[in-house]
């Protein structure tokens, strides 16, 4: 089953998902570090990947086929990357001092509710900034 695309609705190749999850496994890359350090960096962490192999999926080259274990690996290594980043904590965090924020407005209504309209629309923006879709 392929994944649908970030930014279309049309389905991802596994080799273009692949080497997205790359990119998400090789965050957050140190400033100036160049791509054949990342790539070095993701080929001991990939410990069973020949480093070719996971230039070439960085690169997605289309002559290398992946196997269902390996794209079903980078996405186990993903969620968990995803999971440790300490920018998801934060955003997650934001996201519950909101909804406490929004339950505490719901439960004592203010005075003015143009600055209650103006709290709620604030919140959901950085959220928004934030990166809630991801």
């Amino acid at each position: 089953m392929s994944r649908l695309s970030e930014f279309s609705s049309e389905p991802m190749s596994p080799m273009r998902e692949a080497s997205q999850l790359l990119r998400v496994l090789a965050r957050p890359r140190p400033e100036g570090e160049s791509v054949k350090a990342t790539l070095r960096r993701l080929h001991t962490r990939l410990h069973r990947w020949r480093y070719s192999r996971v230039r070439d999926v960085w690169y997605g080259d289309r002559s290398v086929r992946l196997r269902v274990e390996e794209l079903d690996e980078l996405r186990r290594l993903a969620r968990q990357h995803r999971a440790e980043d300490p920018a998801t904590a934060e955003l997650r965090a934001l996201q519950q001092r909101i909804e406490r924020i929004e339950a505490l407005l719901a439960a004592n209504p203010p005075i003015d509710r143009q600055g209650d309209h103006a709290i709620r629309h604030m919140g959901r923006v950085a959220v928004r900034v934030l990166g809630a879709g991801d």
